[in-house]
């Protein structure tokens, strides 16, 4: 039984027993990791408020290998997000951050990078206005799509690497096509210049950086089109998360 110190995003708990949790955690150093936090929700627990949901925090546990169940030993909140309690629509879309990363991370594989994104986007949307949070949930998106081997070409041509007008998306090819190739391309569909100039800027600047420009109704339907088609060929299980379909359809 090894001892593991990391730092951790809690990502979801249920009740065990009379006083204990069952915390999942997405941490630095090992991946997703589901533990029991055993008297946690007693008076006066040693845990305190660290394993709120979306908490950011300091964590010790035993790691046995073969156990699906670790023993949760520390907790200690780094930062919490007061915003998403009192703001349904800052709640929603933390939520699905939460969620994403819960579908495209598979098991304890470490990801730093990735972990780092999912702080930034949750401190991000926790600062900007409601008008900008989509902004920012786009520019989630397409950075965890980066980390995890599958960055949306939208620079050139996806198909023939040809620079200059790309006035069509083809997610099949993984990006913008230009207009020679979008003739052998049946399921590539046209792009706006200001959607595509948008998602350029999206991918440019770190979530950190991310510009808290709202894109307006028909760009907003536009890119979301997008982006969700493109992680569709991606990500197996995103049609049932139920918090992508909330945001899509959040006014």
């Amino acid at each position: 039984m090894a001892i593991c110190k990391t730092e951790a995003i809690v990502t979801k708990s249920l009740k065990l027993g009379e006083t204990s949790k069952i915390v999942w955690l997405y941490t630095k150093d090992f991946g997703k990791v589901k533990v029991v936090a055993k008297a946690a929700r007693a008076p006066k627990n040693r845990f305190g408020s660290s394993l709120e949901l979306f908490t950011h925090s300091a964590v010790v546990f035993y790691k046995k290998d073969r156990r699906d169940l670790q023993l949760l030993s520390q907790s200690d909140a780094l930062r919490h997000f007061r915003a998403f309690e009192a703001d349904v629509a800052k709640f929603a879309f933390a939520s699905a951050v939460i969620e994403l990363l819960d579908s495209m991370v598979m098991g304890e594989e470490p990801n730093p990078g990735l972990f780092q994104l999912v702080l930034d986007a949750l401190a991000r949307l926790e600062a900007c206005p409601r008008s900008a949070l989509r902004t920012v949930f786009w520019s989630f998106e397409l950075h965890a799509a980066d980390l995890l081997g599958y960055r949306p070409e939208l620079w050139k041509c996806a198909r023939c690497g040809k620079e200059g007008e790309l006035p069509r998306f083809a997610p099949l090819k993984g990006g913008l096509i230009c207009r020679a190739c979008s003739a052998k391309d049946s399921d590539s569909f046209e792009v706006s210049p200001e959607a595509r100039d948008f998602l350029r800027k999206l991918q440019a600047a770190p979530v950190s950086e991310s510009a808290f420009d709202a894109a307006g109704p028909r760009l907003e339907a536009e890119i979301d089109r997008i982006v969700e088609v493109f992680l569709q060929y991606h990500v197996d299980r995103l049609p049932g998360l139920k918090s992508l379909r909330l945001v899509r359809n959040l006014k």
